[in-house]
């Protein structure tokens, strides 16, 4: 081989050395440019997890806050049923003479307009309510006694043509409870 084949032999050998560097620089960096993609990419699916946990962990902290108020309020409703309860019996067990009909007497004559009503007559006392409608129709009054049974244990109803006055004991009690209910519940909660 001669000097001009050696040469070009030589500078073949440095041409596929310089190509193989070149090519070994740019897949480094490609390699490199990869890998910053990579961790990108990876970067960008962290903080997209993190928002989707962060979500749902609000999602949850709600529905639990949600179950929290709806037993909350189950709780309440259910003491002041309890609470309906215990002052219905209270009422069943008043006294006639010194409690009950002082109560029906104010309710009659505070509620009639004309003291000419038409009036059912509750269960409790029965007898003795009409007994003292009767009595006041002597000094004050017009009233008539309905002699339909009652579909309510105590208090009455007042009834004129189309007008009727509902004075039962349920509607008394859920009145009362309805406006002591917030200071009821800012008692108990």
């Amino acid at each position: 081989m001669g000097k001009v084949s050696k040469k070009i032999l030589t500078e073949a050998e440095e041409k596929k050395k310089k190509t193989i560097q070149d090519a070994e620089k740019q897949a480094k960096e490609i390699l490199e440019e990869a890998a910053k993609k990579a961790t990108g990419i990876k970067n960008i699916g962290k903080e997209k997890a993190e928002v989707v946990k962060k979500r749902e962990l609000e999602r949850n902290l709600s529905i639990f806050r949600m179950s929290l108020k709806i037993e909350r309020l189950r709780v309440k409703n259910e003491i002041i049923d309890e609470l309906k309860k215990f002052i219905e019996g209270k009422i069943k067990k008043l006294d006639w003479a010194s409690e009950y009909k002082p109560f029906i007497e104010k309710l009659i004559l505070e509620m009639s307009e004309n003291k000419d009503e038409e009036i059912i007559v509750g269960q409790l006392h029965n007898e003795n309510v009409k007994s003292l409608i009767k009595t006041l129709n002597k000094k004050k009054g017009n009233f008539k006694i309905n002699n339909k049974k009652a579909d309510f244990e105590a208090g009455i109803v007042l009834e004129k043509g189309n007008k009727r006055m509902n004075a039962s004991l349920p509607v008394l009690l859920e009145e009362s409870m309805d406006e002591l209910k917030e200071d009821i519940v800012k008692l108990l909660f």
